[in-house]
């Protein structure tokens, strides 16, 4: 049957197993979802029966002789059914190029993937992904509609095209910009006023509240009070403990934040097998709020000799790009191996290069680069998370975990890292002094919950476990303590007059070491 050998075919994504999600296996995208709705169940009940009949009962799949259907949920999953026409209509442009929308109020970046029309009856894959370069900003205006005054959208109703939608859809989007509408509703109430009111009048509140709640919004700075801070220690930027060599077999680039105006030279680790020449190229960039490589700087050779297994210095000598990162891509040369790390130092990228002429399949979540302007297609970074090429000794010294990063007005990773972040040992004391002692009604701490981190059941390595915080005021001393915090943010309600410092001292993490993306208090 052609319907069979579509269906396992491994690139379609709905092969046949009797385990395990089977997401791909839909029907009805080019029916009415709304008016033909009993007909769309009907079809995927049948299907439902008919597949664990045929995997139970073909004999092509012997593991099932002890499995059962487990469960038939009374309700079908609707992937997209009614949208409405907002003030404005987000679309795939818009995406693609991150526009900086002035009534900005969440984020998404989810690849714009787009489901097969005739879903498990269709012949091609079952998901499309157009690729998303980074994150990109949601407006205002597409959360309300444009026809009824008093109705907000949020979640999967929101004005968006068909394309777009395929990447606002995911729940973390979906959760991003109900926190947006929900502060939105306040406001409302506050005011008295219906939801365009809210873009024409009172944006820029509704941002900064935004802001003031974790609410991640591209390109807004939070104004925090100027105070004096220090720390026990700080973590040196460079990815040192070598796991293993990794041959250079094709093309691989280290995209590195770093915090100055210009880079001179770095030291990468290399096992060399015979006599040859390095070629590595650089690059530069201009988005601020992702790693994407746009203009080469220049190409760069070293002579490196048989024999060798230490760090070499690498000239560089280029000014930072906008984005505050330099790219540095080693071009394929199989008498070299590069020595590579389990672990990633945060701000610090490995990826691999894809040419047009590459033999590989692009995942989707590649990410599409400007062939001209580089010589490439894409690159892939997610698959590379546990080859991380070593670095250290960037000249000049960088100093991209500073303290003082907790007062600059950023909660996530922005031109640089905005965090400080200490070494591994425990205790660590991160110290905020304000320039004079001033009344605090509330304290707010925004811990590094990596996020890098896709582990489903881990607590994120660098969150802090165990904490003190002291607020030293004039009637003494005052402590709080957490011993199985899982926040990433941290709200108290205080009452304390001219607080002279601020000590939070972290005894403990899930594994890593302690990061600390902001502190701030009114």
């Amino acid at each position: 049957m052609e319907f069979l050998k579509d269906i396992n075919k491994p690139e379609n994504f709905r092969g046949f197993s009797c385990k395990g999600p089977h997401w791909a296996y839909e029907f009805g995208g080019q029916l009415d979802i709304l008016n033909d709705h009993d007909e769309t169940e009907l079809e995927l009940r049948k299907l439902i029966y008919g597949i664990w009949d045929y995997v139970k009962n073909s004999g092509k799949y012997p593991q099932s002789k002890t499995r059962r259907l487990k469960r038939v949920y009374a309700k079908a999953g609707t992937r997209e059914s009614r949208r409405f026409i907002g003030d404005y209509i987000l679309n795939e442009n818009d995406i693609e190029n991150k526009v900086n929308f002035e009534d900005s109020v969440a984020i998404g970046g989810w690849p714009m993937d787009i489901h097969a029309p005739l879903g498990i009856y269709d012949s091609l894959p079952a998901s499309n992904f157009v690729s998303v370069t980074g994150i990109y900003n949601i407006p205002f205006r597409c959360l309300y509609s444009k026809d009824i005054d008093n109705l907000y959208l949020a979640g999967r109703d929101i004005s968006t095209t068909h394309i777009a939608l395929g990447s606002t859809r995911v729940m973390a989007t979906c959760g991003a910009i109900g926190q947006a509408v929900g502060t939105a509703a306040y406001l409302g109430k506050k005011y008295d006023v219906l939801p365009r009111e809210i873009y024409e009048k009172h944006i820029k509140e509704l941002q900064k509240i935004l802001i003031g709640d974790d609410q991640s919004v591209l390109h807004i700075k939070e104004d925090i009070k100027i105070a004096q801070v220090s720390a026990t220690a700080v973590k040196e930027y460079e990815n040192t403990c070598a796991d293993d060599y990794m041959p250079l077999e094709r093309d691989y680039a280290l995209a590195l934040m770093v915090d100055s105006e210009k880079v001179d030279s770095v030291k990468i680790k290399f096992r060399i097998k015979e006599n040859t020449t390095l070629t590595y190229k650089l690059y530069t960039g201009i988005h601020p709020e992702t790693y994407l490589m746009e203009k080469l700087e220049k190409t760069l050779c070293i002579n490196l000799k048989k024999g060798v297994d230490d760090w070499i210095e690498l000239p560089i000598g280029i000014p930072v790009g906008f984005d505050g990162k330099i790219y540095i891509v080693f071009e394929e040369n199989r008498d070299i191996e590069i020595a590579i790390s389990e672990k990633r130092t945060m701000g610090a990228v490995t990826m691999r290069m894809h040419r047009r002429d590459s033999f590989e399949k692009k995942n989707h979540d590649s990410v599409p680069i400007n062939e001209e302007k580089t010589g490439y297609t894409h690159f892939d970074h997610y698959y590379e998370k546990n080859r991380n090429i070593l670095f250290k000794e960037i000249s000049p010294k960088q100093n991209v975990f500073a303290p003082c990063n907790v007062i600059n007005g950023y909660s996530r990773p922005y031109i640089t890292q905005n965090l400080w972040l200490a070494d591994m040992t425990m205790a660590q004391t991160l110290t905020i002094t304000p320039e004079e002692s001033t009344d605090i009604k509330e304290l707010t701490v925004i811990f590094d919950d990596r996020l890098d981190n896709d582990e489903k059941i881990q607590m994120p390595s660098t969150l802090a476990k165990k904490y003190d915080i002291k607020i030293y005021h004039k009637d003494g001393i005052y402590k709080v303590s957490e011993k199985d915090n899982y926040k990433r943010f941290v709200r108290y309600a205080l009452d304390f007059s001219e607080v002279s410092k601020i000590e939070i001292t972290v005894y403990e993490t899930y594994g890593d070491e302690v990061g600390i993306y902001c502190v701030k208090y009114k």
